[in-house]
């Protein structure tokens, strides 16, 4: 059984490794590989020489990491308790179970519904991540009451 928590505790360092290269590549603006079809950087990103993310998307890396970093501490208390087998110290004392297994889980799923992706993505979700383009919505009461909705883009006059 302990060999299955040092291969979640691996499995975790390396998401890790991975998620913080992920960020550090995207807030540097430096790709693995670059895109010859992709969008040219804004004036802001080319003034500052990095990328802005969404304030959802920040959110929900915060619970994401919030969530990571107590799941890697309950796996490392898990490892080094079960290393003293079934009658060690560490795992016959309550006060560590509850504090460095229960809690660390109970933080970690606050984090993660409270920075839940569902919420915060909802209008990344409906525009791609791009910011819509403003149109003009003009309303028009019909005879019935219904409402009649003419959209016209911003460009057309």
């Amino acid at each position: 059984m302990k060999w299955f928590i040092v291969i979640q505790l691996i499995s975790i360092v390396l998401y890790a490794l991975c998620a913080f290269e992920f960020l550090l590549r995207y807030h540097l603006n430096k790709p693995v590989r670059s895109k010859p079809y992709a969008d040219k950087p804004s004036e802001d990103e080319e003034r500052v020489g990095h990328r802005v993310m969404d304030r959802g998307i920040q959110l929900m890396i915060v619970g994401m990491g919030i969530s990571t970093l107590f799941i890697f501490i309950r796996s490392i208390y898990r490892t080094i308790e079960l290393s003293d087998g079934w009658s060690g110290r560490i795992i016959t004392t309550q006060l560590y179970f509850n504090v460095l297994d229960g809690a660390a889980i109970v933080i970690s799923m606050y984090a993660i519904n409270i920075c839940h992706p569902g919420f915060l993505l909802r209008d990344n979700a409906r525009t791609m991540g791009k910011k819509p383009k403003p149109a003009i919505i003009e309303a028009e009461k019909g005879e019935k009451g219904e409402y009649a909705v003419n959209v016209t883009p911003n460009d057309a006059e």
